[in-house]
């Protein structure tokens, strides 16, 4: 018959520890997934609402405080998230980058860039604010997007609003991909009143 030492009994039990405790460690990191490239079945479990629209504005700006300015504004049709770009404002040569994230009705600070070229470029277009964004228009779009920009199986990825240049308008870009979505990909741009402006 034979004992095990005293050592290897030690080193047994600590292995068994560690095992355990590493597998309680991995199944409670949180994870976070963002809208970033096209799937051919898109998510539509979540749709946004006046309310939730209304609840994502207020959230995103109380972070930036009063008289905010936003540059540019993504919205996931899937209604998980979106993302706002706006005039920095503790630094106005710079912007900041938020994401909200409806599941938990909170904003997260994504990033700061300063001094960016397209903040320049923005000077010159304007911002805007969210009481200027149609939520009547943006909840109504989705179809017209998909007879406008006629894509085959297509469905509605995001919505992209923001001032431009040429021509200088206040507009909904809309994102629309097929059942192949690397080549079936149309996007439609929108007035604030949802007046086509052109599909490309």
């Amino acid at each position: 018959m034979t004992t095990s030492s005293p050592v290897r009994l030690t080193a047994i039990l600590l292995l068994a520890a560690t095992v355990i405790l590493g597998t309680g460690t991995a199944c409670s990191t949180p994870t976070r997934s963002t809208p970033t490239t096209a799937t051919t079945t898109p998510a539509s479990t979540i749709k946004w609402t006046a309310e939730s629209l209304t609840t994502a504005f207020a959230a995103i700006n109380q972070k930036l405080g009063p008289n905010p300015e936003w540059t540019r504004l993504d919205i996931a049709n899937d209604g998980t998230s979106m993302s706002i770009e706006a005039v920095d404002p503790t630094n106005r040569d710079s912007i900041i980058k938020y994401h909200y994230t409806q599941a938990t009705a909170q904003a997260e600070l994504e990033q700061t860039v300063p001094n960016p070229a397209e903040l320049r470029e923005q000077r010159g277009v304007g911002t805007f604010t969210s009481s200027e964004i149609s939520l009547d228009t943006l909840l109504t779009i989705e179809p017209k997007a998909l007879r406008d920009t006629a894509v085959r199986d297509g469905h509605v990825w995001d919505y992209v609003i923001g001032r431009r240049t040429n021509p200088p308008a206040f507009l909904i870009e809309v994102t629309v991909y097929g059942s192949d979505p690397v080549h079936d990909e149309k996007l439609a741009d929108y007035d604030m009143t949802g007046k086509l402006i052109s599909v490309s």
